[in-house]
């Protein structure tokens, strides 16, 4: 993808659950970009995010945030969209739905 600004994309492929969290959470480290950027998480094919995961997302937009990188997820279905709405996540970070 190319933009303003650099951008990775990471495509989570399972549920953002507990017990998933670690492996996803290493996932999302790992792609954290190393110059300026954003890191756009694709949950095109994510049904479900527990407690413990939206805990990942927070934790991994506050590190990106420390070091002035940005973080938006992208693909989101109408239910989690709903969720992070609910959660007020959409003030923070940029969330899209599906198209």
């Amino acid at each position: 993808m190319q933009g303003e600004e650099n951008q990775l994309v990471l495509t989570i492929d399972q549920n953002i659950v507990s017990a998933n969290a670690k492996e996803i959470k290493e996932k999302l480290k790992e792609s954290i970009p190393q110059e300026s950027g954003t890191l756009v998480v694709d949950l095109g094919q994510v049904d479900q995010v527990d407690s413990i995961g939206v805990g990942v997302l927070i934790a991994t937009f506050n590190s990106l945030k420390k070091e002035g990188k940005g973080f938006k997820l992208v693909n989101v279905d109408d239910n989690l969209y709903n969720l992070f709405q609910v959660m007020r996540l959409n003030k923070h970070f940029e969330i899209e739905g599906k198209n």
